[in-house]
């Protein structure tokens, strides 16, 4: 598996986990930890793509789960989404954001 395939299924795999509330106001996703050797900006790819999926773009809140110890991901979540306030949970960290994502700054792809 080419280092691309492998990214299009880790961002395939964290948007699978994307929920919306009913009213469609929240939505909350999940960024996957990944074990082993990982290329720089590798994180931050998956979660532009997650961020940059509808169901997210349109809610007036997000959360966000974070692995604990994944500094890239969650610089990333900070640079795209007015954070309100982070907090750990076990092995995560949990964000909460209200409006919608901001276009990424430097695309990570």
């Amino acid at each position: 598996m080419t280092g691309r395939d492998e990214h299009r299924e880790v961002a395939d795999m964290a948007k699978e986990t994307i929920d919306v509330e009913e009213d469609g106001r929240h939505a909350v996703a999940s960024i996957p930890g990944l074990s082993g050797h990982r290329e720089p900006g590798r994180q931050s790819g998956v979660v532009d793509e997650v961020l940059d999926d509808p169901r997210i773009q349109h809610g007036e809140h997000v959360t966000v789960s974070v692995p604990m110890g994944d500094t890239e991901a969650l610089d990333r979540v900070r640079e795209r989404l007015d954070v309100t306030s982070t907090r750990a949970a076990g092995s995560t960290v949990i964000v909460e954001a209200d409006g919608h994502p901001h276009a990424p700054e430097h695309p990570s792809r």
